[in-house]
């Protein structure tokens, strides 16, 4: 059996994320593939323990190298138990953050080594990447405005999480680690998510279609997610 492909989407908070995991999912259901959406932190029942502890807390609850290793004890189980054995299956995998989130959060905006997580990364994955990354590219002040307003659509203006009470200036040092690893890394497809929600799903469809070589029809509204999140 050919294995699936292992698809995810990066970005700074506010982004639009979780939106647009569920509408490329359903974009590739209707061409009759499985697919298994998921995130991180996260993805099992241990994992999701562990981004509770991640989230939730005053802003210096961890240190950094600390959620490093909360995170990556989280991937190993999530990697093995979920991520693993569907492409096995050859069902299709869309994840919501994976790796790249760490390097960009711990190393570029907490400023970490970057051989350091590299290292652990290796040790703990041994090489296991994803095959086609989305970056969500947009601007830093941007991303902070959106997080306040969901936040204070939510009922609660302090409804942010730990992480992002961290700042603007800290999405700025973030975005450009994305910037930089995207350079690096042939499976980066930057998608502007400064736009609406529907150009962007466009964009997102014919960069895959593109390096797959499936014709995808793009969804003519948008959908709306079941969970609105970060790290």
């Amino acid at each position: 059996m050919k294995p699936g492909t292992f698809i995810t989407f990066e970005g700074a908070d506010g982004v639009g994320k979780s939106t647009h995991v569920k509408m490329l999912a359903k974009v590739l259901e209707n061409q009759g593939i499985k697919v298994v959406v998921t995130r991180e932190p996260g993805g099992t029942e241990g994992a999701e323990r562990i981004r509770a502890l991640l989230k939730e807390g005053d802003k210096d609850t961890w240190r950094p190298i600390s959620e490093v290793l909360l995170l990556y004890a989280g991937r190993y189980d999530h990697v093995e138990k979920v991520i693993k054995p569907a492409l096995a299956r050859g069902e299709w995998v869309i994840c919501d953050r994976f790796t790249d989130s760490t390097l960009a959060y711990q190393c570029f905006a907490h400023e970490l080594p970057l051989g350091l997580v590299k290292g652990i990364d290796q040790l703990v994955l041994d090489g296991f990447e994803p095959d086609i990354t989305f970056f969500m590219d947009n601007d830093a002040e941007d991303s902070f405005k959106r997080v306040e307003k969901r936040a204070i659509e939510s009922g609660n203006p302090d409804a942010m999480d730990r992480v992002e009470k961290l700042g603007v200036d800290f999405q700025k040092r973030l975005l450009e680690g994305y910037r930089a690893l995207a350079a690096k890394h042939d499976r980066f497809e930057t998608i502007d998510a400064r736009a609406d929600k529907l150009p962007v799903h466009q964009a997102i469809c014919q960069a895959l279609g593109r390096r797959t070589g499936i014709d995808l029809t793009p969804l003519d509204a948008p959908i709306k997610p079941d969970d609105q999140g970060s790290f």
